[in-house]
């Protein structure tokens, strides 16, 4: 079947209008599968002082079937990122074929149905709350009456024949009507098949671990454990992604073999050339230093990106794709913004959110809400969503510091490798190894020192949060591993907080008993490799109600103590 091709209406509306943007005060109820809001209740009079029919109105209004929804991710890091991506992709079918709408029993917003039985019980329902309204007089009474029936009839009856689309007026008013036409699916521009995405973030995109990450990917090294479906979907979804939309070149994807490394830097020989399975030497190592080998990942299980170039492209995709803004803000609250429902409401209809912005006047109206800024998310708690919500909902995320450099050797050339480096007598050992990345444009990303307890990052994530000494340390240990390394050239000096969770896993899923509000962080150092099967999940529990591709009960929102 043909895809519809959206167009705006041409229609004018007069200076004279009858209508007045949507505010927050005013409840929207859904009547079969339309909303309406309490505008219509202070309309009637306008309406019969100008004389204006309903149709009339309608039309001036852009009153419609359901609009899209807006979705707006406060986090603009990979995490963020990819859910923007995944929600902008799965929607359009010309990017997926069409295959996630194919079930009637999905019960995410885009598999509403109209269904004359339950729109009509909707409707009475709408009426019975009017006819109790003690502010409108019989006559405005039955003037409403006639409004809801005509609205109603008009676009039930559109609803089957034609597709619609969301205006993208921040306040959520309908300001100009939409008309669709069958057309060619080459034709249909991609950001008027899904929802409106914002990524809210405080200052860029990929500003903090993010932008400073190394980049390693690992499909294996979880297994056995709770997060092993995530990471091994995860990797595969990074390879699918670098095949699709030319990785290699983009974000420097390749696959690489592994290596950990024992040094002692007092010195320590192995004999003879180092060699891994007689097939690939380290030869840009120093043998004199190096007490054991083992390798960890080859090419069919260890690869790397480049992180932010990754988060980049990414960003730009999911614009590309689909209806999809990048805001600078910070969210210091994010509040109901309903202030009743209609009773026994089974409609489906997805109450709105206010996010308060700092240092600004205007808020952010939201139909749902996810809360995806790595080692800040644990600031959602003081939100008066979670305050209000009962029983009371527990974030424990907290910032693990780490330092990394980039160097600019000159040999430009090595080998496809990334080591790990425990080094004897140092408390650079086990966990705490510095990691060694050659990347393919000439450099090479180390990094470590993550050595402090965690704890709560800065609030501005570009302030200057590197420990006195600790890059430095880096850069001396390791230029004394390689001959290729000394006299490299020192590019960047700089330290992250990574968000990590008080299981050590991630946070993933909707919180529960506050609809439509989400959480995606905890992943530690695992972010950008779990970043595109998290943004999927999510996008799939959000527009279709539950998680396709993996499990999320594992990582579950509220499995914590509740406070």
């Amino acid at each position: 079947m043909p895809a519809p091709i959206i167009r705006k209406s041409t229609t004018q509306k007069p200076s004279n209008s009858l209508a007045p943007p949507l505010s927050s005060s005013m409840q929207q109820h859904t009547v079969g599968s339309n909303t309406y809001d309490d505008g219509l209740l202070n309309t009637s009079k306008a309406l019969s002082r100008s004389g204006t029919s309903a149709s009339t109105y309608s039309l001036r209004r852009g009153l419609r079937p359901r609009r899209q929804p807006t979705i707006v991710i406060i986090g603009g890091g990979v995490i963020g990122v990819c859910i923007a991506y995944y929600l902008a992709t799965l929607p359009n079918p010309k990017y997926n074929g069409g295959n996630y709408f194919t079930s009637e029993d999905d019960s995410g917003v885009y598999a509403d149905k109209v269904e004359s039985a339950t729109a009509a019980t909707h409707m009475e329902e709408y009426i019975k709350k009017i006819d109790s309204s003690s502010s409108l007089s019989g006559n405005q009474k039955q003037q409403v009456h006639k409004i809801i029936k005509e609205i109603h009839d008009a676009t039930t009856t559109a609803a089957t024949t034609t597709t619609t689309t969301t205006t993208n007026s921040l306040n959520g008013d309908i300001e100009n009507g939409a008309t669709a036409e069958t057309d060619d699916i080459g034709s249909q521009q991609p950001s008027t098949t899904g929802p409106r995405i914002i990524l809210l973030e405080r200052v860029k995109i990929a500003c903090s671990a993010s932008g400073k990450a190394g980049g390693f990917l690992a499909c294996e090294w979880s297994e056995g454990t709770d997060i092993d479906p995530l990471v091994r979907k995860s990797f595969e979804l990074h390879e699918d992604l670098a095949n699709e939309l030319d990785g290699a070149k983009r974000w420097e994807y390749r696959k690489v073999n592994t290596f950990i490394l024992q040094l002692n830097m007092e010195g320590a020989s192995m004999g003879s050339e180092i060699e891994i399975n007689d097939r690939e030497p380290l030869s840009w190592i120093r043998r004199d230093i190096v007490e054991g080998i083992d390798q960890m990942g080859a090419t069919d299980n260890t690869a790397q990106v480049s992180p932010l170039e990754f988060t980049q492209a990414l960003f730009e995709e999911a614009q590309k794709r689909g209806n999809v803004e990048f805001k600078i803000g910070t969210a210091r609250d994010v509040q109901f913004n309903m202030t009743e429902t209609l009773p026994n409401d089974n409609s489906g209809h997805i109450p709105k959110y206010s996010i308060v912005l700092e240092g600004e006047d205007k808020r952010l109206l939201a139909d749902k809400v996810v809360v995806a800024c790595g080692a800040w998310s644990g600031e959602c708690q003081e939100w008066q969503v979670f305050a209000r919500s009962q029983p009371q909902i527990s974030v424990p995320i907290l910032g693990q510091r780490a330092h990394s450099i980039i160097l600019k050797p000159r040999r430009t050339d090595l080998p496809p490798q990334c080591l790990f480096l425990e080094i004897k007598d140092t408390p650079y050992d086990g966990e705490d190894a510095i990691e060694i990345y050659p990347r393919t444009n000439g450099t090479v990303y180390v990094c470590g020192e993550a050595l402090d307890p965690d704890q709560t990052p800065p609030k501005d994530p570009l302030d200057s949060i590197a420990k006195p000494g600790a890059c430095e340390r880096l850069r001396d240990i390791v230029l004394r591993t390689s001959d290729d390394l000394v006299d490299s050239q020192v590019l960047k000096e700089q330290a992250c907080y990574l968000p990590v969770s008080k299981a050590g896993i991630p946070i993933i899923g909707e919180v529960p008993n506050i609809h439509g509000i989400y959480i995606a962080t905890g992943h530690s150092c695992w972010g950008i490799l779990n970043g595109p099967a998290t943004g999927l999940a999510m996008a799939e529990l959000i527009l279709f109600g539950s998680s396709k591709c993996i499990d999320l009960h594992p990582f579950r929102v509220g499995r914590f103590d509740i406070h």
